[in-house]
């Protein structure tokens, strides 16, 4: 794993913002605030958002308050950069597809005891 930015440098861009978006939440404790790069791909970059609070409560609430603050700053700003995936499927794959949707059971039978 190694840390994007430096804490002499005051760190990159990214871990700027992460600190920001930390700055006046409640939960954070002033610990931990930093992204670092956890796994490079052919075509993706995986970062993790590090950051602390005072409780595991405190902790998830935080966590996805960052990540949903780091993703909305990346549909914002740099749209391109997520990930995206795209499939094609013949006719014949969309049709199986269908019939297939179509045949499975709308609910679940009822659990007798």
């Amino acid at each position: 794993m190694q840390k994007i930015g430096s804490r002499e440098s005051g760190g990159g861009p990214d871990e700027q913002r992460c600190q920001r978006l930390v700055a006046d939440h409640a939960d954070w404790d002033g610990r931990v605030a930093e992204i670092v790069a956890f796994e490079a791909r052919a075509t993706t970059l995986e970062i993790r958002a590090l950051v602390s609070a005072r409780d595991s409560g405190a902790a998830w609430r935080l966590r996805c308050f960052v990540r949903e603050g780091l993703i909305g700053y990346l549909l914002r700003e740099h749209p391109g950069a997520l990930p995206r995936s795209r499939v094609a499927a013949d006719a014949k794959t969309a049709v199986m597809a269908e019939a297939a949707e179509s045949a499975a059971p709308t609910s679940s039978p009822a659990v007798r005891r």
